[in-house]
């Protein structure tokens, strides 16, 4: 039986929804909580934009696992690694997914000055 943590992105993002499953045995992200959290769409549109972002190449499907869970019935959730979660999020779409990519970008842009020693901060933001 597979239980489930929640990992909270209400320091980082601004709406009622932040909360992400996570699988308590072997730490897996529930695929489509993230994208709600990130797109700020309900349970069915989310699994649609993952969906669609598979079919269009833009996520592999391979990043994927699919397990049913107990407690639901025949549906089989798709879960996805930390490192396959960073991936998902700069692709997907919305005001909230580029924002954290601007983010990210800025961090880059910071930490690549400090390798070329144009600044001696290791403060990024």
């Amino acid at each position: 039986m597979s239980t489930f943590e929640l990992m909270c992105f209400s320091n980082i993002i601004q709406h009622s929804e932040t909360n992400v499953r996570i699988t308590s045995d072997d730490k897996m992200i529930y695929a489509v909580d993230l994208t709600m959290v990130i797109t700020k769409q309900d349970r069915n549109n989310s699994a649609g934009i993952l969906r669609k972002l598979v079919t269009k190449g833009l996520f592999p499907e391979t990043k994927i696992m699919k397990r049913k869970l107990a407690g639901s019935s025949t549906y089989q959730t798709s879960l996805i690694d930390f490192d396959d979660a960073i991936e998902l999020v700069m692709v997907l779409p919305g005001k909230i997914a580029q924002g954290i990519r601007a983010g990210f970008v800025k961090a880059l842009r910071h930490y690549n000055a400090i390798l070329k020693g144009q600044i001696g901060s290791t403060k990024v933001f």
